[in-house]
């Protein structure tokens, strides 16, 4: 009887427990109010006097699996306030529970947005205080996949983002560019051809022009990416429907995640990839935080293996410092090199055929020469005239 008790309340308290995880999750019907409230504020660490303020959101996830981190990165205008950078787009809709669910893996993930410290932008902020707001944000959770940190950026916040993948492209592994007031050039794409990025863009976009912006980053980068279906470019004619007079806000469509109520506020949208194939996304999330592509370049996993071929010992046969080796040899004994003075070849004895006496028939000054050589007056050839 008392098993059967403990059973029923035991029952009981695991349906309790379930309705109330069910009741505490908050969907996207419950507005962006609700989803805003479920973030959280805090700074990051001081760097040459210069830190951020930033929003951040940790999922409700299995701290055994590995989540995704975003890092979000605003225009201008919305650091101009504490908890703007939250409020003046609607990302937080990332955080409810059905986009939780839509990331790769399916066990949620971090999302984390920053402040720039107005009026300096991301465009022209110190780099290095940007970096370790991140990092710091990293170290603090060790489920966050190392593989999977995106970074992204609209308008001069695109460019903060450019900064961030190319001074740490082993970091990163995707970069998502919404309007920007920037452009990748060959060499920065090379940088980044193991980096997932999405370009989106408005042709006739005010602010941010098409042919020298992204129009420029989306030919470099199909010439240099590593793989082509890791790299996407949205367009449309204008973006979207409630600011047809600037055509700027390309980052809608991002915050509902490519819906079709989203996708409606777009005039001639289409998504191709670097091979010019189009394709019909499944979502900003579920691309941006698969970690297909992404080689990290990290210093603890060295390019060049250890090689068991060259030896260590000194008694390896191809160096010796043996000094009886006979290849080379100092012994004064040997037949190759002597300075032997009776050598044959080369004499200095007095008595050797070379002579400089003067009794040496070969030449002579005597009076008495041959008749052959005459010089004396009684020659038989007479120099006078005929008989």
């Amino acid at each position: 009887m008392k098993k059967r008790i403990l059973s029923i309340i035991l029952c009981a308290a695991l349906i309790f427990t379930s309705v109330a995880v069910c009741a505490s999750a908050v969907t996207v019907g419950s507005g962006l109010a609700a989803l805003r409230a479920q973030w959280k504020r805090d700074v990051g660490p001081s760097v040459n006097g210069v830190k951020h303020e930033y929003s951040y959101f940790v999922p409700d996830c299995d701290p055994d699996k590995s989540c995704p981190l975003v890092v979000f990165l605003a225009g201008a205008g919305e650091g101009s306030s504490s908890g703007q950078e939250l409020r003046a787009n609607d990302f937080a809709y990332w955080s409810s529970e059905e986009y939780q669910a839509r990331a790769t893996g399916g066990n949620g993930m971090y999302l984390l947005i920053i402040k720039a410290n107005e009026p300096v932008y991301f465009d022209s902020c110190p780099l290095e205080p940007l970096f370790q707001t991140v990092k710091s944000f990293v170290d603090k959770y060790d489920n966050i996949d190392r593989n999977r940190i995106t970074v992204f950026g609209w308008c001069l916040g695109a460019s903060g983002a450019k900064r961030l993948a190319l001074a740490h492209p082993e970091f990163f592994s995707g970069l998502a560019f919404f309007s920007p007031m920037t452009s990748l050039n060959a060499e920065e794409c090379e940088t980044l051809k193991n980096t997932r990025v999405w370009l989106f863009s408005s042709y006739l976009d005010v602010y941010s022009f098409y042919p020298i912006n992204n129009g420029a980053t989306w030919r470099n980068l199909k010439r240099n990416t590593a793989d082509k279906s890791n790299i996407r470019s949205t367009t449309s004619l204008i973006a979207p429907r409630v600011t047809y007079f600037l055509s700027h806000h390309t980052w809608r469509i991002a915050e509902r995640d490519y819906e079709p109520s989203a996708q409606a506020q777009y005039i001639f949208l289409r998504t191709v990839d670097g091979s010019g194939k189009s394709v019909s996304p499944d979502g900003v999330i579920a691309f941006m935080t698969d970690r297909k592509g992404f080689t990290p370049d990290t210093p603890d996993e060295p390019d060049i293996p250890e090689n068991p071929e060259i030896p260590t010992s000194t008694d390896a046969p191809e160096v010796s410092t043996d000094t009886d080796t006979p290849e080379v040899s100092t012994n004064t004994d040997a037949p190759e090199v002597t300075t032997n003075t009776d050598a044959p070849e080369v004499s200095t004895n007095t008595d050797a055929p070379v002579s400089t006496s003067t009794d040496a028939p070969e030449v002579t000054t005597g009076t008495d020469a041959p008749a052959d050589t005459p010089t004396g007056t009684d020659a038989p050839a007479s120099s006078g005239g005929g008989e």
